[in-house]
């Protein structure tokens, strides 16, 4: 039930939609009006909000988790470092209130918990891990900075006094988990939450601009508000704006007016603050020799969106024994927000920002008290590779902050090739980005109208792919195809003995020049399949024994021959040789066959005997080794490229004791 009051500066009225509502922005003159138990009370006044481009507006209404809800309240707030940001005050269907914060196009809904437990601000350092809330949950503190109250519309939770600043500390978590600590209250206020989509919000915008929300599909419901007032401008209204340079007059575009806290000239290399498209020259300089590869304005297409490059800048970085200079042009697209594309040693990379507390950290290693061995992002996992210390060198074009040249931030970076994790920490305020390496080709196709440059790289890139990788993919597939074969051709074949046959040696009482000469039965023997013949002399000790044998068939006349030497010599602590030999014969055509073995031997005055067994259907390994090694050839030779490449690689990092 709504209450009904009067202004208490220009005597218009207003009125509380919500019951729990605190304070109502006068539409007539602008007066934060403030409910108490027995009337009103003047707060003072807001200056008109600033327009953005938010796809919201007051009383649109829509739906979380089951549960519908209306924007009653809208207030501007000025980062510590520059820069606003609009909160949205949410009131639930069950009572309950929701703050929405609105950030670089990115949305952040989060509800007052009853307590933050114990906190100490002195210890509270961006990117380091803090346990908050009870009971305790582990999340990462992401920024710790100061904010001031600019304006505010419509009804809000909480006493909205323009002018007034306090310190808070941003939260990450697992999962897009989000949490604030206000410390403008006494104990610090905690709310958490996490990142959402319009579409979590069911909140949608219309092909016309318009947004609708949860079964509301002409624009906002409830009183009847001037939207370009409280910020509900349709996205095709907020065009490219045409702005001056204030040091050579040279025209300047500027794609995200309402973000951009710094615009540096192109043409002269000036340095502007901007104040939602109102530039204000900070200091002139020198324009830079430096080229962008890819120009100010160009559209390219990525994560099927269209993004326009509104930011380039050159950082350099130094180690021990040399100077890295890199260039990162900043994307935007009204949507989706800021992306970047880093071009170094002739090598692309495509970032888009993470949350912290997303990526998990362990201790740091020898020498480097900013970086760790190894990161973790989702479930993937990380190899430090670089961290140190980053310049700025040249800016040109928007900047979401306020950038300067000179400017030094604290980076690292992890590695899976072809992704990467950077992170970036200024002190007060950490980042993180995912980055996938892309080659020229792909950029080319990402930006159909520009000129990408055509060089080929020299170095190999922290995150560069090895490109010959399918070759172990083959390999493996064709191993795994013959060893699929070699079981098919055992199981197929099936091993079978064709004969086993014994002759006797008797012990003679004189050397003879003759062989001993055996004959067998006829036998059967399957063509196309492979022959072993296996000959075993019983008595065979310190001696030796030779066999010659013919495999004929009657029919046909084929006489196949083969010969066996088995030698076997031993001592006290030694031996050689053995009582057996064998021999692989090829397949012969199917039919019945004989057997002729003639028998020579050294030891002739003992007795002996021997045995001759002939199986088929024998598989050959050694013939599988060798295909195999005549497979691998190829990927041996790409493996050693591999090494090389790798060391490479890891000869340009800040950690080579990680190398191969």
């Amino acid at each position: 039930m709504s209450i009904a009051a009067q202004c208490p500066n220009c005597g218009a009225p207003i009125e509380f939609h919500v019951a729990s509502s605190v304070v109502s922005v006068c539409d007539s003159c602008n007066t934060v009006i403030a409910r108490t138990d027995r009337a009103v009370e003047d707060l003072g006044k807001t200056s008109d909000l600033v327009q953005t481009r938010s796809p919201l507006s007051l009383w649109l209404s829509g739906q979380y988790q089951g549960v519908g809800f209306q924007l009653t309240g809208r207030a501007q707030i000025r980062h510590g470092a520059g820069g606003v940001w609009d909160e949205w005050y949410m009131a639930f269907d069950n009572g309950a209130w929701g703050w929405l914060a609105e950030a670089q196009g990115a949305f952040y809904l989060t509800f007052r918990q009853p307590e933050a437990g114990p906190i100490d601000p002195q210890s509270l350092h961006a990117g380091h891990p803090i346990q908050v809330g009870i009971p305790p949950r582990s999340m990462v503190v992401a920024e710790t900075s100061e904010a001031e109250i600019l304006a505010g519309r419509g009804e809000i939770p909480y006493r909205l006094e323009v002018g007034r600043r306090y310190w808070y500390v941003d939260l990450s978590g697992p999962g897009g988990a989000f949490g604030t600590l206000d410390f403008g209250e006494q104990p610090p206020g905690f709310f958490l939450g996490a990142q959402v989509t319009l579409d979590q919000l069911g909140i949608g915008v219309s092909p016309s601009g318009q947004q609708y929300g949860h079964g509301d599909h002409g624009g906002a419901a409830g009183p009847d508000y001037h939207y370009d007032d409280y910020g509900a401008v349709p996205a095709q209204q907020v065009s490219v704006e045409g702005v001056t340079c204030q040091h050579c007059g040279g025209a300047l575009e500027l794609h995200a007016p309402d973000r951009a806290e710094r615009v540096a000239c192109p043409y002269c290399g000036a340095l502007h603050d901007c104040d939602h498209g109102v530039l204000a020259l900070l200091k002139a300089a020198e324009k830079s020799p430096v080229t962008p590869a890819i120009p100010l304005g160009s559209m390219g297409t990525f994560e099927d969106q269209d993004f326009t490059v509104i930011g380039f800048m050159t950082r350099t970085a130094s180690s021990s024994w040399e100077i890295f200079e890199w260039d990162e042009y900043l994307l935007y697209n009204p949507q989706a927000g800021f992306r970047w594309l880093t071009y170094s040693d002739l090598h692309w990379t495509y970032l888009a920002p993470v949350s912290p507390g997303d990526v998990v950290v362990d201790q740091p290693p020898r020498g480097y008290h900013h970086a760790s061995e190894t990161a973790q992002y989702l479930s993937s996992f990380y190899k430090v590779f670089q961290a140190g210390s980053a310049q700025v060198k040249h800016v040109a074009g928007e900047f979401y902050w306020k950038v300067e040249v000179g400017q030094t931030t604290h980076t690292v970076d992890y590695i899976d090739p072809p992704e990467i994790l950077s992170g970036d920490d200024n002190g007060t305020e950490v980042h993180w980005s995912f980055g996938h390496y892309m080659t020229r080709s792909e950029i080319a196709d990402r930006f159909p109208n520009v000129d990408v440059p055509r060089l080929k790289p020299q170095v190999v890139a922290p995150h560069q792919p090895f490109g010959h990788k399918g070759v172990y993919v083959a390999w493996g597939a064709l191993v795994a195809l013959s060893v699929v074969a070699l079981f098919w051709a055992s199981a197929s074949q099936g091993q079978k003995t064709m004969l086993a046959k014994g002759f006797q040696l008797p012990a003679q009482q004189r050397a003879s020049a003759e062989s001993s000469v055996f004959f067998t039965e006829p036998f059967e023997l399957k063509g196309g399949q492979n022959i072993e013949v296996k000959a075993y002399g019983t008595a065979v000790d310190n001696s030796w024994m030779f066999v010659q044998g013919d495999l004929y068939s009657e029919k046909t006349g084929l006489v196949v021959p083969f010969d066996l030497s088995i030698e076997y010599y031993r001592g006290p602590d030694w031996s050689e040789g053995g009582r057996s030999a064998s021999k692989y014969l090829s397949a012969v055509p199917a039919g019945t066959y004989s057997l002729r073995v003639a028998v020579e031997r050294s030891d002739w005055r003992r007795a002996n005997a021997l045995q001759i067994t002939i199986k088929q259907g024998m598989v050959r390994f050694l013939y599988w080794l060798l295909a195999l090694l005549l497979l691998s050839i190829i990927p041996i030779g790409v493996m050693i490229h591999h090494v090389k490449f790798e060391k490479r690689r890891w000869s340009q990092s800040d950690f080579r004791s990680y190398d191969l």
